[in-house]
């Protein structure tokens, strides 16, 4: 009864005030009719004071909130809330490791036309995969992809981690993932990938990594072949040059000086000959 007077009374009001309807949403929560008797509550708000409370409660991560403003938004046929209100409740449940949910959110705010702001998640995604959850990220990634609204951000994240733990394979099937979602890896993803394929003595897929992400910066390619060389891996190092050209990057004097000093290394007279002839020929063009 109290409840009907109160909404009598906000009838009259000339303006909904945020704290009453706050006030509405808490106690018809727990009511069996609350979407129903929120209704008309909702509707009077409007769109821009619905969105503003669904972000307040869902960076607040107080779902139970969202969901009932949720549910009465779609029984009034409010229509689409604004974007700030789906990150906001994107990121909270992320958080809240309810994927299924995600995948429910990313679904409705693809039908809207909308593009999610993954920046919020970085945060968390790092702190993630530093807690050794790769999966869990893993599993964003695989959601977010279904609806075509990867970031590079999270494909490299997760690359960086498989790195660090060793696992090539699974870096070279995240790295294929990211080129068929049509994204770019950054030029310090690519220079991070060929020096843990290289350290993990797999020279062999360098030319597939410069394929899939693109050509390196010329700093790492000079640690390439420099590597190779002090290694002893000449031939390994002539293959790096090799890939540079075909890339249509000019090899330059630290270059030319590693492998010089790769085949004088191994007492390879000939082969440091033939390296300061090509500098020459290089030169005289």
């Amino acid at each position: 009864g109290k409840f009907d007077d109160a909404e009598a009374l906000m009838a009259e009001a000339p303006a909904l005030d945020p704290a009453a309807l706050e006030l509405f949403i808490t106690t018809y929560g727990r009511h069996p009719e609350a979407v129903a008797r929120l209704g008309p509550l909702v509707t009077r708000a409007g769109p821009r004071a619905i969105t503003q409370a669904i972000a307040s409660y869902a960076e607040a991560e107080d779902l139970g909130r969202v969901e009932i403003l949720l549910k009465v938004m779609d029984s009034v046929s409010m229509g689409a809330l604004e974007a700030e209100a789906l990150n906001h409740l994107l990121v909270a449940y992320v958080q809240s490791r309810r994927l299924e949910d995600v995948a429910t959110l990313l679904r409705r705010m693809k039908a809207a036309g909308m593009v999610p702001e993954l920046g919020p998640l970085d945060g968390w995604v790092t702190a993630t995969l530093g807690a050794g959850k790769v999966q869990l990220v893993e599993d964003l990634i695989g959601l977010l992809r279904d609806v075509g609204m990867c970031s590079a951000f999270l494909y490299e994240a997760l690359i960086l981690r498989q790195l660090e733990s060793g696992a090539l394979q699974n870096v070279l099937r995240t790295c294929e993932k990211l080129r068929d979602a049509g994204l770019t890896a950054s030029p310090t993803c690519v220079d991070a990938v060929l020096e843990g394929c290289a350290k993990a003595g797999d020279l062999n897929q360098v030319k597939r990594i410069i394929g899939l992400l693109g050509t390196p910066s010329i700093h790492k390619l000079r640690w390439l072949v420099g590597w190779c060389a002090s290694e002893g891996k000449v031939d390994e190092a002539e293959a790096m040059v090799a890939l540079m050209q075909e890339a249509g990057v000019a090899p330059d004097t630290i270059i030319w000086r590693a492998l010089y000093n790769g085949y004088r290394h191994r007492s390879d007279h000939l082969g440091a000959q033939n390296v300061l002839q090509r500098i020459r020929d290089t030169q005289a063009s």
